[in-house]
């Protein structure tokens, strides 16, 4: 971690949550006390620190860094000098001795913060879980240190034991960024365990950091352009006997294809329809898209929306990679043939999966309907086609959570979002200010009525999910087989200037494609 040189890095220990199943205050996401690495949440300011140091070359060093860091800074640098670093490691070793035969645990964490982080790791692992309980209880504000190596410890224990509702509880003690580096390092395969865990687990504040950690689980860097990732999922996918269909769902999801209702492009051949893609790749490659435009719009409402539904409706889930359940899911249908990569690749995000009634939902503005029920689609064909078997359907408007309102606050502006469910799969919000708060329950109610007629013209679904490539009845029917689509994504991938991947050039489709012209 990057500091100033000579200053004790903030380690990544943040706050923590009681061991409790009841919902108290701090499980809803209030600050716990005594767990925070930030002055104004409990550190022991360091002029309090400093009636604690004795004078002399100490003190001197103390003001030093006070002067050059502030008082942050210097309240970490006297943590490391609250034991006398003039004892040997035998000598901490028979203090620590003593006073955990006291059941002076406050002391057990002093004298622990007084050694190497070596030392202070070996003798946390020696301890039994409830002697490291007791540590945890009684660890003092600024010991951070000490505390994250209970954490540690109580962490990789609850996974290795796959009590991943204690493992959830021990990863939310850490900041944001210790919390995504362990996610990072999860098997796909208890993932949605992990997830159940944590929402039976907490709420709040606090679950919300555990599944954002959980979703960035799923941000893999390649190195590849959009192109070449695209077919090269798409060959994963032929290798794997998934249905055409399924495959051409996936494009449409991953670069925004949708259906011509005009009949303007008719004429459209795939060579055209190439060209447009070979622009959209060129287009990422200057600024990646990392997923679609129209998935990253309406960040607020999807989260209040689907917070609110998955809290009604568990287990479900909201925002997360299609990877984060299709894998336990594949398992569970005993879908042949999916492999792990292919799972890893399929980095959309179905915006509500509620996987006790196999269902999904698409949320979008209320003036994109259309929109809204062809993307729900297009992921029901391609959990479909991955699991070789009708599963999913549109999600119900009478569930719990498919309709309702929840005031909101953003960029100074307040007021009330209201959601419905006019068609099944279709989750239609709009944003109501604090002067029609008054007419609320009336709006959301016209919202879900059924049949309700929000169909997004071309132009309101243009301003929603931009950019859109357009493609033609005769032209869709023509990508429906991994023919034409891989012929189409190979001529478009050459024009944009990206590599042809590997695994698609290995294949029948994709050899006819690197043979194009």
């Amino acid at each position: 971690m990057k500091t100033d040189e000579g200053v004790p890095a903030v380690p990544e220990v943040e706050r923590t949550q009681p061991h409790s199943r009841h919902r108290t205050a701090a499980a809803r996401g209030a600050p716990v006390r005594g767990a925070s690495a930030h002055p104004a949440h409990g550190v022991v300011p360091a002029q309090a620190l400093m009636r604690q140091t004795p004078p002399g070359p100490a003190a001197m060093a103390l003001s030093a860094v006070q002067a050059r860091a502030g008082n942050r800074a210097a309240a970490l640098w006297v943590q490391r000098q609250q034991v006398s670093g003039r004892k040997t490691i035998e000598e901490l070793d028979s203090d620590l001795t003593a006073a955990k035969e006291m059941g002076r645990w406050g002391e057990v964490a002093t004298i622990l913060n007084g050694m190497s982080d070596s030392d202070l790791t070996t003798r946390v692992a020696h301890l039994l879980k409830p002697h490291r309980d007791q540590l945890h209880a009684a660890i003092p504000e600024w010991a951070h240190r000490v505390r994250g190596a209970v954490l540690q410890l109580d962490y990789t224990e609850a996974l290795t034991a796959h009590d991943y509702k204690a493992a959830a509880i021990a990863v939310n003690g850490f900041d944001d960024a210790g919390i995504r580096s362990r996610m990072a390092d999860l098997d796909a395969s208890v993932v949605v365990d992990f997830y159940d865990a944590a929402a039976e687990a907490m709420s709040g504040v606090s679950l919300r950091r555990v599944l954002d950690g959980l979703r960035d689980r799923y941000q893999q860097a390649s190195t590849d352009p959009l192109g070449t990732r695209t077919m090269t999922t798409v060959s994963m996918m032929q290798a794997a006997g998934v249905e055409a269909s399924a495959a051409l769902a996936f494009v449409r999801i991953r670069l925004g294809l949708v259906a011509d209702s005009t009949g303007e492009k008719q004429d459209q051949t795939t060579e055209d329809v190439a060209a447009d893609v070979g622009r959209t790749f060129t287009a990422a490659a200057v600024k990646p898209l990392g997923q679609p435009p129209q998935l990253a719009a309406g960040n607020l409402a999807h989260s209040l929306i689907g917070g609110e539904y998955v809290a009604l409706n568990p287990p479900s889930f909201y925002d997360l990679p299609i990877a984060a359940y299709a894998a336990r899911l594949a398992n569970r249908f005993k879908a042949r043939g999916t492999t792990k990569d292919l799972m890893m690749n399929l980095d959309m995000r179905p915006d509500i999966v509620d996987l006790k009634r196999l269902q999904i939902y698409e949320i979008k503005p209320f003036t994109a309907q259309a929109l809204a029920v062809a993307e729900m689609r297009d992921y029901i064909d391609l959990m479909d086609g991955i699991l070789k078997q009708s599963v999913f359907e549109p999600g119900s408007p009478a569930n719990p959570g498919a309709t309702g309102a929840l005031p909101y606050i953003e960029q100074g502006r307040s007021g009330v979002l209201i959601w419905g469910c006019p068609v099944p799969g279709a989750i239609l919000y709009r944003f109501l200010p604090k002067e029609e708060e008054p007419n609320a329950a009336q709006a959301r109610a016209k919202l879900h009525e059924p049949g309700s007629q929000y169909e997004a013209s071309a132009a309101a679904a243009a301003a929603v999910a931009l950019p859109l490539v357009v493609v033609g009845a005769e032209a869709m029917v023509a990508l429906g087989a991994y023919e034409g689509l891989m012929g189409m994504l190979g001529a478009a991938v050459r024009l944009a200037g990206q590599a042809l991947p590997r695994l698609a050039a290995a294949s029948g489709a994709g050899a006819l494609a690197a043979q194009a012209p």
